[in-house]
């Protein structure tokens, strides 16, 4: 599992919430905005009460495209993670997962940063020598790895799989057999 569950529920409950509370004042200030143009005596509420009404209503509009927002940045780490279950090697370039979630590289870097600094994504970080690249951990522990490390019997190089799954060797293309 690469998603914090826990965490991301309760955000999405306190942005639903956000969500709410902010519509409501929306309409709070819509329903104001309506009576002033609605009451016989228009001339008691001046230009300045509606402007400022109206400038509220877009705060509150704001506000709640903001949350939505959010909302959405935070539901692609279960995209995300969902990509991350195929890999074969515990290493995947950030292109192929921005195919397999449909999204362009530059933003998915964004979205990966924003997840991976505020823990919605677990068991996985940027590999520090190839900043295209995710290295996906052990689910149990983030200190352990949870792949083997083979050695490519035509060229010698190590490659990384996955218990019981065969990989092609990145250097010379050989498939290694899955031990």
């Amino acid at each position: 599992m690469y998603v914090n569950k826990k965490k991301i529920s309760v955000t999405l409950g306190m942005i639903k919430v956000k969500i709410i509370v902010w519509g409501i004042l929306g309409s709070i200030f819509l329903l104001s905005l309506m009576g002033s143009l609605l009451d016989k005596n228009i001339d008691k509420y001046g230009a300045g009460f509606r402007i400022s009404v109206i400038v509220l209503a877009a705060i509150c509009a704001l506000f709640i495209v903001l949350n939505v927002l959010k909302r959405i940045k935070i539901m692609s780490a279960y995209r995300i993670s969902n990509a991350f279950e195929n890999d074969s090697d515990g290493i995947m370039k950030i292109s192929e997962i921005a195919n397999s979630v449909h999204m362009p590289v530059p933003k998915l870097e964004k979205y990966l940063l924003w997840l991976l600094n505020n823990n919605y994504l677990i068991n996985c970080r940027f590999d520090e020598r190839n900043q295209s690249n995710i290295i996906l951990t052990d689910v149990n522990s983030a200190q352990t790895n949870q792949f083997v490390v083979m050695e490519c019997v035509s060229c010698g190089a190590r490659i990384q799989a996955r218990p019981g799954q065969g990989v092609k060797c990145p250097s010379c293309g050989t498939f290694i057999a899955p031990k």
